[in-house]
Formats: C-alpha cells, sequence, structure tokens
C-alpha cells in the first residue's frame, strides 16, 4: 500500500506486507448516499513501513516482524 505525491511521480509513505491475509472487506456508504468508502482488515506477519520526506532528507524505515515478535527498524 502506498501514498504518492499529488504528482504521483513518487511514493511518500509505504506499507509493506508478508504472510497477509485478508480478514474482511466491506465497501459503506454514508446516510446521505453521497460517498462510499472500502474498509479492509489484515492480519500480517510481517510489516514495514517506509517514509520518504518530500524535502530530499534520507527516508525513514521502520518494521515489525510479529512472529519474532521483534523490530525490523533501519
Amino acid at each position: 500500500l502506498a501514498i504518492k505525491q499529488t504528482n504521483g511521480s513518487q511514493d511518500i509513505i509505504k506499507w509493506i506486507l508478508t504472510d497477509v491475509t485478508i480478514l474482511s472487506y466491506k465497501t459503506v456508504g454514508n446516510i446521505h448516499g453521497d460517498s462510499v468508502s472500502d474498509a479492509v482488515s489484515f492480519s500480517f506477519g510481517r510489516i514495514q513501513v517506509e517514509y520518504t520526506p518530500l524535502d530530499g532528507s534520507t527516508p525513514q524505515k521502520a518494521g515489525w516482524d510479529q512472529r519474532a515478535m521483534q523490530s525490523t527498524g533501519n
């Protein structure tokens, strides 16, 4: 999963999941019927988050391995 810059050229933040299971998926609307959202629940063994600052400074990484119960940081 990723969020990109407005022009779509670069990921600002990215989540990398491994050993993923989708637990639930649901599309919901509001009471006025003018918007729709998707809700998704995941189970995963490991997550890595990568943040790339827009100012060009050093990207940051952090993560967690659920099975090993330890950080998978930088």
